[in-house]
């Protein structure tokens, strides 16, 4: 079988080429090409001797294309042209992204989200086209394991959230009907079994993150409608045939419009995370990877401008994990604290196992630390103040800590005021 011999053609001969043909000369083109002369023509002989003919003929003029040296030209043009273009779109695939990308939100969600992320990936990422997909938590769930999704919005629990970007942390409420009971601004998890409640089949997320809360501390709930529909469960709730358990995003129309009321659920607050999963194989994708960015952005305005009923995260809730242990205003008086929940800028915590210092027992009492951030003192729920005792010390993260008991105690006021005055 007769051996072949296969010429490798170098891109930078063929611009090397090019740019000898366009000036006219050796000289010329070595000066605009900043290369050496040498270098020049080097480079267009070994074309010639790789392709076996005379590309250009030289002389004291300059040099003049051959028949085979005119048609390289040609098509050597044309080769350099699509490389350009293909360098052009490859970098600007990353400064202005262009595609498709699908996006699972869930229903309560997309009720504040789509409208803004449309209009903000519109303006800022124009080449993109935007598919959104809305549902209930349990099918998206299914469909972005199936890799129908680039993006999704879920729903997870603090020990849940993996690697997801956490977006937003929410607080679930009762959704009464207008006029009924309760009156109250709050309620507790215990007394909820005196309201009969439509809420979402058991495969939904929402209903396992309020589930799973209510088994932990022994209460029981009357559920009398599963339904995985959201604007069934609303309307049922307006028309009066049932209550639910939504976040204030789910019904932040209607409640607004005194269609429903919402009653905040205490003892203890239900949360969730809010979070952005995105799909393993489009995770390097310029316009997956825009879309990703501007979705922090977009949820991170609306709650600033208070059109989410919800909290960003930050840093302060990671420090007030690992720095609570140490407070010296609690330190001696517990034993044990459990971070509960985290609701906007009001960040709950129980604690048990007091140790009463004037009576010298041990006993089991009930307590609640609360860190209030300065800008938001004004919605510290006022209703607390009527039935539990109040003390106060600063804490220095950049916000305030307050201590409140069911009962009295003289050696908790008296740290507390002792904090205070350092």
């Amino acid at each position: 079988m007769p051996r072949l011999d296969l010429f490798i053609v170098d891109i930078r001969q063929l611009r090397y080429f090019v740019g000898v043909v366009e000036a006219g000369s050796f000289t010329k083109a070595a000066a605009t090409l900043n290369v050496a002369q040498s270098a020049l023509s080097l480079h267009v002989r070994q074309l010639e001797e790789g392709f076996g003919t005379q590309l250009l003929v030289r002389d004291r003029t300059g040099v003049s294309l051959t028949a085979s040296g005119d048609k390289l030209l040609e098509r050597a043009r044309i080769i350099l042209k699509e490389i350009q273009l293909t360098e052009a779109e490859l970098t600007n695939s990353v400064a202005a992204p262009s595609g498709e990308v699908t996006i699972g939100i869930p229903s309560g969600a997309a009720r504040v989200l789509s409208g803004p992320l449309i209009e903000s990936v519109r303006s800022e990422l124009p080449r993109i086209s935007l598919k959104m997909i809305e549902g209930m938590t349990g099918p998206l769930e299914e469909w972005m394991a199936a890799g129908r999704f680039n993006l999704a919005v879920l729903y997870r629990t603090a020990e849940s959230v993996g690697q997801m970007t956490v977006l937003a942390r929410e607080e679930f409420c009762l959704v009464a009907p207008p006029g009924e009971p309760p009156f109250e601004d709050s309620i507790p998890l215990a007394d909820l079994h005196a309201f009969p409640l439509a809420v979402p089949m058991r495969n939904n997320n929402v209903r396992r993150s309020v589930a799973d809360v209510v088994a932990q501390h022994g209460c029981v709930l009357d559920v009398r409608f599963e339904v995985d529909s959201l604007s069934t469960i609303i309307d049922m709730v307006m028309a009066g045939k049932a209550y639910s358990i939504l976040t204030p995003s789910a019904i932040q129309k209607e409640a607004s419009q005194g269609q429903v009321r919402t009653v905040q659920i205490i003892d203890p607050v239900i949360t969730r995370s809010v979070v952005l999963a995105v799909n393993p194989k489009d995770e390097r994708s310029p316009a997956v990877s825009a879309v990703r960015k501007l979705i922090p952005k977009v949820v991170k305005t609306l709650i600033e401008s208070r059109h989410w009923s919800a909290t960003a995260p930050d840093r302060a809730y990671q420090m007030l994990q690992t720095k609570f242990q140490v407070l010296p205003l609690l330190r001696d008086c517990l034993s044990r604290i459990n971070l509960e929940m985290v609701l906007g800028d009001i960040r709950y915590l129980t604690a048990c196992d007091c140790r009463d210092e004037i009576a010298g027992e041990r006993k089991t009492v009930r307590m609640s630390a609360v860190l209030v951030s300065g800008r938001n003192m004004d919605r510290f729920p006022s209703n607390w103040h009527g039935h539990q005792g109040i003390m106060g010390a600063f804490w220095p993260l950049n916000g305030y800590l307050k201590v409140v008991r069911n009962e009295p105690s003289i050696s908790l006021q008296r740290r507390a005021i002792s904090a205070t005055s350092t």
